[in-house]
């Protein structure tokens, strides 16, 4: 039951974060700049290696608009290896820290 609890928390929080995040960097230059630069170096050839065939500007605009879910992902991570930390320094007790992680891995 708390896996469904923390799958359906997520799935608001990133509801929520990409609706937040997503006005605020669309078409920014500085995302456009990064998102080629990305392009050139590596997204390029990753793009072709798992089957997508994508001129320049469709890659940018397809990275541009998963880029708040990405950070949301990153969002949950941390959220996850906050949970780690009592466990991985004994701040509390094993059982509690070790339901912590656990939580932590769920999430």
């Amino acid at each position: 039951i708390i896996v469904l609890v923390f799958a359906i928390l997520w799935y608001i929080i990133f509801a929520i974060v990409k609706a937040i995040i997503r006005p605020l960097v669309h078409n920014k230059p500085w995302l456009r700049q990064a998102l080629e630069r990305d392009y050139e170096r590596s997204s390029k050839k990753m793009f072709k290696e798992i089957g997508l065939e994508f001129t320049k500007e469709e890659a940018i605009e397809y990275t541009m608009n998963d880029w708040p879910k990405m950070q949301a992902i990153y969002l949950q991570h941390l959220v996850g290896s906050m949970f780690c930390i009592p466990s991985l320094l004994g701040l509390t007790d094993p059982a509690t820290a070790s339901s912590l992680a656990i939580c932590g891995i769920l999430s």
